[in-house]
């Protein structure tokens, strides 16, 4: 038999053990279900033998992993090999049943011929019990599943005036200000990660709106004293027909976890970083509540997963020169002339450069003026990267400034959304956008990229390489 790396006990620490059922076999059990006294399960897996030991391996499985897998949803192999277990343990039965050479064991440290292979799939009918059971415990394992992944706040009172307890206007606030951080980052993560292969601006930004709905935090637990709050986010319900949006709608609140609550908001260093990863928009979306909430005067939180294996606690506020690092003040309108966009209709000589109206024939020729929130922009063609594309009929996107005088431009036939600090910088930007997307996709035959290559021949009219910029001017 294979040697076996870990650290030897006296006995197998699991009592009560009786057997439910054997899933394989094969001239003998080959994986059988067990429980303990407490009714959790275990799975005892054949993997060696020899003249006087069959070697078993056995290991504490949830009960909807183990009904996952009897429908064939994972393999015996990730139900060995997913890591919320301590150790697995190696067990040598003789011919009385009795255990010997008990071995804990890490699951980096098993043998390769023990961990099954990756097509391991149960392909058996799901014994009648099973179906029972799986009836009878849905409602409670869906909440189980909830809470097993969810994230526990812990809001603790700064002075004990009203002892432990927490202001219900302090816990609603927190729950609403964490709530939109969430939605704000799933939002972000969820654009960044889909945005190459879903091109469609208006059917990405459709998906997101239904993510929130099915992502909205869940309470999943309560306590009252300190106001401790579980909150957990689906990842069973999804969108139909989109299983490619299952992994990552399962990793979302642990990606949360990680780039935003677990965070030293006092490291410079650390809100560099976010600055790196995140635009000073989205930032102010979904760190700016917790700032808040980290400022609080009224309570200091910490936070947990359910086992207590993550544990960050925030005590003190953040200090104004970290807070300006993440979110710089905003500059007040009063600083600048702000700029808007106005539509006018004048009288003038047929003929004349309207352009070059100025002064009092511009003042005496005006008939009409109105202000307007964006405009349309054409585009006769686009240069950008050594190419040039020539459109037959215009492109155009919508163009509009906003309070801090930043430029935008929008089109949602092609999915382009950007910022710039000029109009010559925006139109410029924009062209790169369309050349990349052009470029890109062209080749590519999959579902979004033949429909946005259907939006540009219904402008394009030529495209040719090594274009001087000079010679196309706007």
């Amino acid at each position: 038999m294979e040697n076996l790396k870990g650290h030897i006990i006296s006995y197998l620490p699991i009592s009560g053990l009786r057997k439910v059922s054997d899933f394989l076999e094969h001239e003998g059990p080959i994986l059988s279900h067990f429980v303990d006294k407490s009714n959790r399960n275990y799975l005892y897996y054949w993997v060696d033998f020899d003249g006087d030991y069959n070697r078993w391996l056995i290991w504490k499985v949830s009960f909807k992993k183990l009904i996952e897998y009897l429908k064939g949803h994972v393999s015996l192999k990730e139900l060995m090999c997913e890591p919320n277990k301590d150790f697995i343990f190696s067990a040598d039965l003789d011919r009385k049943l009795e255990f010997n050479n008990v071995i804990a064991i890490d699951i980096e440290d098993l043998p390769l011929a023990y961990i099954p292979e990756e097509d391991s799939f149960y392909t058996l009918p799901i014994p009648n019990l099973y179906l029972q059971l799986s009836e009878d415990r849905h409602e409670n394992s869906y909440l189980e599943l909830l809470k097993e992944k969810a994230l526990y706040f812990t809001l603790e009172p700064n002075l004990p005036t009203f002892s432990t307890t927490v202001s219900a206007i302090s816990a609603s606030g927190f729950l609403k200000k964490i709530s939109n951080s969430f939605l704000n980052f799933m939002e972000e993560d969820f654009f960044k990660t889909y945005r190459e292969t879903i091109t469609d601006f208006s059917r990405l930004k459709k998906i997101i709106s239904q993510f929130k709905e099915i992502l909205e935090p869940r309470v999943v637990y309560l306590q009252y004293s300190s106001f401790k709050v579980g909150l957990s986010t689906d990842s069973i319900k999804t969108l139909d027909q989109v299983s490619s949006y299952k992994e990552w709608q399962k990793s979302i609140l642990d990606k949360y976890r990680n780039e935003v609550i677990d965070v030293n908001y006092n490291s410079e260093e650390e809100l560099r970083n976010i600055n790196k990863n995140y635009s000073e928009e989205a930032r102010r979306k979904i760190f700016s509540p917790i700032i808040e909430i980290l400022n609080d005067k009224d309570y200091h939180l910490t936070v947990t997963d359910q086992k207590h294996r993550f544990k960050r606690s925030f005590v003190g506020k953040i200090s104004k020169e970290k807070q300006d690092i993440l979110l710089p003040p905003k500059i007040e309108e009063e600083t600048f002339e702000k700029k808007k966009l106005y539509s006018i209709v004048i009288e003038a000589t047929e003929g004349e450069d309207f352009t070059k109206i100025k002064g009092k024939a511009l003042q005496t020729g005006l008939l009409f003026s109105q202000e307007l929130e964006k405009v349309e922009y054409p585009l006769n063609y686009a240069i950008s990267l050594g190419h040039r594309l020539k459109f037959k009929n215009q492109i155009k996107f919508w163009y509009y400034i906003d309070s801090q005088n930043l430029y935008h431009a929008e089109s949602e036939e092609f999915g382009i959304f950007i910022v710039a600090y000029s109009k010559e910088q925006i139109i410029k930007m924009f062209q790169d956008e369309l050349i990349h997307l052009y470029l890109s996709n062209n080749t590519k035959r999959d579902k979004d990229s033949l429909r946005l290559m259907e939006n540009f021949n219904k402008y394009l009219e030529s495209h040719s390489v090594n274009s001087d910029d000079e010679d196309f001017p706007f």
